[in-house]
């Protein structure tokens, strides 16, 4: 079942609210449906990080992973770079939030390094991964995250990345 972006943080604030905020979660849609605004919605409530773009989001409890170089990538260097943010402790009533842009862009060995940080969260994590191709990760994150497929609430065709080449 896929959510409007209102319907989606409505439902994780609620169960935030109740004690039962998942580890990881993966957000599929194109930015149109709201991918985007979702991530920052939930920084902006759970750690008061505002911004207008993933690209100026600054918290000290928030980090962006995105494709970086050439081959538009993310490489195993950029997931290690979050390891020590992750390992330190939170004030409290605060959440370290890692989001991942176009996860998808994730190569092998990244995905699998990133593997033990979904399998084991340090407390206080939320972890957000974004993509457009949920079917391109490897099964093996996809377990591990609790899925929220976002819709657009505009009408008409929009195509995706994928379809635009």
């Amino acid at each position: 079942m896929a959510f409007t972006q209102d319907q989606a943080f409505e439902l994780l604030c609620n169960a935030r609210n109740n004690g039962r905020q998942p580890h990881a979660m993966l957000f599929t849609g194109s930015t149109h449906a709201g991918t985007h605004k979702l991530a920052l919605r939930l920084a902006a409530a759970l750690n008061g990080a505002k911004a207008d773009s993933l690209e100026s989001l600054q918290h000290p409890y928030c980090r962006v992973l995105r494709p970086g170089s050439k081959i538009r990538t993310i490489s195993i260097d950029t997931v290690r770079s979050v390891e020590p943010f992750l390992a330190l402790r939170a004030e409290d009533g605060a959440t370290k939030l890692v989001i991942i842009d176009e996860a998808d862009r994730l190569m092998p060995e990244a995905a699998n390094a990133f593997l033990k940080t979904l399998e084991e969260p340090p407390p206080q994590t939320l972890i957000i991964l974004i993509t457009e191709i949920p079917n391109a990760l490897l099964p093996t994150i996809l377990s591990r995250c609790i899925r929220i497929d976002l819709r657009e609430t505009q009408p008409g065709v929009r195509l995706s990345t994928v379809q635009k080449l």
